[in-house]
């Protein structure tokens, strides 16, 4: 007995929603899934075949008529050069061990490049790896951009953990809101409670954490291990892109159309609190 295909209709969208909403529903796809998309005849029917060819889906006009005209789709992998392909598996197989040996585990991400690819890799292969961030009241605009576009492209949700309030309003009474300027000592203290704190919640109860760092983001990570014991948590800790350069975690990003926060496009590298990210200079350590 054949399946029936799911159809999309595109036939309310104008320009350019229908082909980006054509997107939108290829994301959550299976590689090999078909799936119809009706759209209104004219420019539509063009750009959103030329769109979903760019990105190297398999589209053709299934039927037409006086004024729509539906398009079969069939998902396909995009094309990623063959050392990338090896590492993605590796990461795959990674988390899939992750979610046999170690659940709960739990994606600390703070919407920076690995930690989105780290996400994308988790919604599509290991959904039950929980996703979480620290929202220490102090993130660039750029970073709640990013949150917004995650929660509307991926169906798996991102828990959000906060400072205590408590903790906050002495510290900012007491010292004003940018005392950690003053001294470390302030700088420590407002990390603690914005950070540190948080952070040892959200990672309650879990049997792993899994973090985005990498080899080559600094020589004092040159001999990170994909697993190892995090002592002060009590847990083991899984970095499954240890060996990826920056230009593989970019090219990723591009090829899968995964959503990035567009401070990087600015020359940050790595982004935290705002006041204390900035954009790095050619030749400088991304740390």
């Amino acid at each position: 007995m054949s399946s029936v295909m799911e159809t999309i209709d595109l036939t309310l969208y104008g320009c350019p929603m229908h082909y980006i909403k054509a997107k939108e529903s290829l994301r959550k796809m299976l590689l090999g899934q078909e799936i119809l998309l009706k759209v209104n005849n004219g420019d539509a029917v063009t750009e959103v075949l030329k769109s979903l060819r760019q990105d190297g889906q398999i589209c053709q006009i299934e039927s037409e008529e006086t004024l729509t005209t539906t398009i079969k789709v069939i998902k396909t992998m995009p094309e990623i050069n063959e050392k990338l392909a090896i590492k993605v598996e590796a990461a795959k197989q990674i988390l899939a061990d992750i979610v046999t040996d170690y659940n709960p585990a739990t994606l600390a991400s703070s919407f920076g490049a690995e930690d989105m690819v780290l996400m994308d890799l988790i919604c599509k292969f290991a959904p039950e790896i929980e996703v979480f961030t620290l929202d220490t009241g102090r993130l660039p605009k750029e970073t709640y951009d990013v949150m917004q576009q995650v929660k509307a492209h991926y169906d798996q949700q991102v828990k959000v953990y906060f400072p205590d309030a408590i903790d906050v309003e002495a510290y900012i009474t007491q010292h004003g809101p940018n005392a950690f300027y003053d001294s470390v000592d302030l700088r420590k203290q407002c990390c603690g409670m914005r950070k540190v704190a948080p952070l040892k919640r959200a990672l309650a109860g879990k049997k792993a954490w899994l973090t985005g760092m990498r080899r080559s983001q600094a020589v004092t990570r040159s001999e990170l291990p994909v697993s190892e014991r995090d002592e002060d948590h009590g847990l083991q800790k899984f970095s499954p892109l240890t060996d990826w350069s920056n230009g593989d975690v970019w090219a990723y990003i591009k090829a899968f159309d995964v959503p990035y926060n567009k401070l990087h496009d600015q020359g940050y590298a790595s982004i935290g609190c705002a006041p204390c990210t900035r954009a790095i200079t050619a030749g400088e350590d991304i740390r």
